[in-house]
């Protein structure tokens, strides 16, 4: 019997041991066995970080307004490069069908709107161009408040004019002049016996319907009025359109002019003394 408990005795400490042993496995992370002693220390490697060097700007083409800067059009890094942006803007002007002409900014008078193509002027050793002007004379071109730069060319800069449409605000929708033939004019012709009259009234173009009330556009002058009334007229005649009239200027004070006075008041409300000013 003592021996028969002694066999019994060590079979279950031997599954006793087993068992721990299990234990101890479930309770180990899974992973490799951490090392011993000190850890590394990582060395860093430095990142050498290659700057550019910037291009060189030598040339830049910005916009002027009666010989001051308005607008900015780009840099370039030669001179080819700038004068081959300057045929560009040359193209563009093709595209403008009625030219700004006056500026009405409290005093109205002739405009000046040009591209210019300026050359940088790093060691003040470059001298100012000579540039033909209007009268196609040499004179020399030069920039007063800065003499980094020089002026090596220029071209004419040509802005499509706007127009005051009664009825549309005046600053968020004006009209080009296409807009005026295209939907006052030809768009409102709506049968073979509508006739259009058009006609001037100090810097106002009065267009004149048989089925609707007039439209009014306000030109900055009466010579521009005069100028917008001359375009749609020869542009419309080429048309060859029997239904629209030109009449003319109504400069002379007579009945028609009083009638056409009543009308502009019957219009927009306001006095005599608004309707005959020649400006706006």
């Amino acid at each position: 019997m003592t021996i028969k408990k002694e066999e019994n005795k060590g079979k279950r400490k031997l599954l006793n041991k087993e068992h721990k042993q299990l234990r101890i496995k479930k309770k180990r992370k899974v992973g490799r066995p951490k090392k011993r002693g000190p850890k590394k220390k990582r060395i860093r490697r430095k990142i050498i970080k290659i700057v550019k060097p910037r291009p060189v700007i030598d040339f830049k083409i910005v916009s002027s307004l009666n010989g001051k800067q308005n607008g900015y059009i780009g840099n370039y890094r030669t001179y080819s490069e700038a004068h081959e942006k300057l045929k560009e803007l040359e193209q563009e002007n093709e595209k403008v069908i009625f030219p700004r002409k006056y500026l009405n900014s409290g005093i109205i008078g002739n405009i000046k709107d040009e591209y210019l193509l300026l050359e940088k002027n790093r060691f003040g050793d470059k001298t100012d161009g000579m540039l033909r002007n209007e009268f196609g004379k040499f004179v020399k071109h030069k920039i007063t408040n800065n003499t980094k730069w020089i002026i090596r060319d220029k071209i004419i800069r040509l802005v499509e004019e706007t127009f005051w449409v009664y009825g549309c605000d005046p600053k968020t929708e004006r009209k080009t002049c296409q807009w005026i033939i295209d939907n006052l004019i030809f768009g409102s012709i709506e049968s073979k016996y509508d006739i259009i009259r058009i006609l001037v009234y100090k810097n106002k173009l009065i267009i004149k319907y048989d089925n609707k009330p007039m439209s009014m556009i306000m030109c900055k002058n009466k010579s521009d009025c005069i100028r917008l009334y001359n375009f749609i007229s020869n542009k419309i005649n080429k048309e060859k359109t029997k239904q629209i009239i030109f009449i003319g200027a109504y400069n002379i004070i007579c009945d028609a002019r009083r009638e056409l006075e009543k009308d502009i008041m019957s219009l927009t409300g306001w006095n005599k003394l608004k309707i005959q000013r020649s400006t706006n």
